[in-house]
């Protein structure tokens, strides 16, 4: 590992006071050891947050933070590009998206796992947007077979959208802290195929998400993805918080990526599995 200059990353202390305050299991959590040599670690003082191996556009970095509770802070003290990934082969590594989202799939402290995300915003800080411990709040889910793939041209240009394929898999569904307004959940495990009308395999996808649903005076919801198709680099896709048509559990939601004339959507309908 090379020592590097230390970049300070302002944090939300939540990520301190929710691992102190989470409901703890007295035995190994097996998601955390399920995860191999990806899982992070977070030391028993709470100062020091370790991850071992994090993917961003496709190279792969280790990490040292240290935790400063007086300044709001993690310092990130040491970091290195990892040039054999073989050690890490069959586990989920955290990931970097390219809009500075940040997952992290498996933390592990005092025996239990927990499931983080952050996002990196313009004043230069790392905010933890949600926390969850990964067996006491997972729930899985299933697709219906209502949920369907589409890509091709969309407004402005003159042409119209393919058709959609059919999305069939899975993803577990874990309850986060929540803000004063929205119940808030980290997508994870996320492993779907679109599938052709003769049953051919078209696509693969894989990734994360963030879910929210609540709101003031409507039933409101958002669901933002980031995932990759056919093992490619992760694509960014965004509901917008629009209105609840269905009723959770249940979720019923639209999504793309937002681009111009060339776009993918991606209409999921997931409900818990039997």
């Amino acid at each position: 590992m090379t020592s590097q200059k230390p970049v300070s990353i302002s944090v939300v202390l939540i990520l301190v006071c929710a691992l102190m305050f989470l409901p703890r299991n007295s035995g190994a959590d097996s998601q955390g050891s399920a995860n191999g040599n990806c899982a992070a670690s977070l030391s028993n003082d709470l100062s020091q947050l370790y991850v071992p191996v994090l993917n961003f556009q496709g190279q792969f970095f280790l990490a040292d933070f240290q935790v400063v509770p007086v300044a709001s802070e993690i310092q990130l003290t040491e970091y290195g590009l990892i040039t054999d990934i073989g050690p890490f082969v069959g586990c989920r590594p955290a990931l970097l998206s390219s809009d500075l989202t940040l997952h992290i799939p498996t933390i592990f402290f005092d025996g239990v796992s927990y499931v983080a995300d952050f996002r990196y915003s313009q004043d230069s800080s790392l905010t933890l947007i949600g926390l969850g411990q990964k067996t006491a709040n997972t729930t899985s889910y299933e697709l219906a077979s209502s949920s369907n793939y589409q890509e091709g041209c969309v407004s402005p240009c003159l042409c119209p959208i393919t058709i959609g394929q059919q999305i069939t898999g899975t993803f577990d569904l874990i309850q986060l802290n929540p803000d004063p307004l929205f119940s808030r959940f980290s997508l994870d495990d996320i492993s779907w195929t679109v599938i052709g009308p003769d049953g051919t395999v078209l696509h693969t996808i894989t990734g994360f998400g963030i879910y929210k649903v609540g709101g003031e005076f409507a039933a409101m919801h958002q669901l933002i993805l980031e995932i990759s198709i056919d093992k490619g680099d992760l694509m960014h896709f965004d509901s917008g918080l629009v209105p609840e048509s269905s009723q959770f559990p249940a979720i019923s939601i639209s999504l793309n990526r937002g681009t111009a004339c060339y776009d993918i959507r991606l209409n999921i309908s997931a409900k818990p599995g039997q």
